[in-house]
């Protein structure tokens, strides 16, 4: 069964970042650098928090500090200690966009969005431009 058809979006704040990062929670993150191709500044996050699925959203527009906090942790020489202990990859989505996923979730592409399933539920993850989204997914492992 679907999980979520439209999520509503939630404002990102340092401090629910924080949260997500030392729970291990994310799914999904993208990091649009600035003057990025789609949304320039932009951070779409999706996470699981307390076994609800959750999607955030930010710009450097609206939160400047918290953008280059964000970009300063995943593009630092820590980057790859960050990732390991959030068990997350990498993937360049072209044009300025970076994206990271869960390394414990099986992502699918469907038409317009990435498909996953967790507990018997599935999820889908709707990433913010077309073009990033086809990039990332010829990275993605092929089981």
């Amino acid at each position: 069964m679907l999980k979520t058809t439209f999520m509503r979006s939630n404002t990102l704040t340092k401090e629910a970042f924080s949260k997500f990062i030392s729970d291990k929670s994310i799914v999904y993150l993208k990091i649009a650098e600035l003057g990025a191709m789609g949304n320039s500044g932009g951070i779409l996050l999706y996470v699981f928090e307390n076994s609800d699925f959750k999607k955030f959203e930010s710009n450097a527009n609206i939160d400047v500090e918290l953008f280059e906090t964000i970009y300063s942790m995943f593009f630092d020489q820590k980057r790859t200690k960050l990732l390991d202990e959030n068990s997350l990859s990498y993937n360049y989505g072209g044009f300025g966009n970076h994206v990271f996923l869960s390394n414990e979730i099986e992502f699918k592409k469907e038409s317009h969005h990435f498909l996953f399933s967790l507990n018997g539920e599935s999820y889908f993850v709707e990433p913010s431009n077309l073009g990033v989204m086809n990039a990332v997914e010829k990275q993605i492992p092929k089981n």
